[in-house]
């Protein structure tokens, strides 16, 4: 497998620099640097897209998604879900916050029924 130099160039894993960065005395910015998920400096609110409180409904639910366990059972009828887009996050107070407490796992059919009763 191959990285990539800071000018864009692929490199094998024992290079440090591509040939063009070698010859013009350029550093790469990730030299030294391993990623990784859980990396302190790109992970959570160290993140420069993190947004906090001000996040949006899709970045919400995408955050929500990650760290909910994901059961595959409708909490409402109980019906068993093969495939995850089979099932959908409903917020249950109505105010989108980091909550994952605040969001259930419901099918298609009962997600419609609980936001109409909204």
């Amino acid at each position: 497998m191959k990285n990539q130099c800071s000018c864009g160039k692929a490199i094998s894993r024992r290079a440090k620099k591509c040939r063009v960065c070698a010859s013009k005395g350029r550093i790469p910015w990730n030299l030294g640097k391993k990623y990784n998920r859980q990396t302190p400096w790109l992970h959570g609110e160290n993140n420069p897209k993190w947004k906090g409180a001000q996040v949006e409904y899709r970045g919400l639910h995408n955050w929500i998604e990650y760290h909910k366990q994901w059961t595959g059972i409708c909490q409402m009828c109980g019906f068993i879900a093969i495939k995850r887009r089979e099932l959908d996050l409903a917020n249950i107070s109505g105010n989108y916050y980091r909550n994952v407490n605040d969001f259930m796992w419901l099918c298609k059919k009962c997600h419609k029924r609980f936001d109409r009763g909204k």
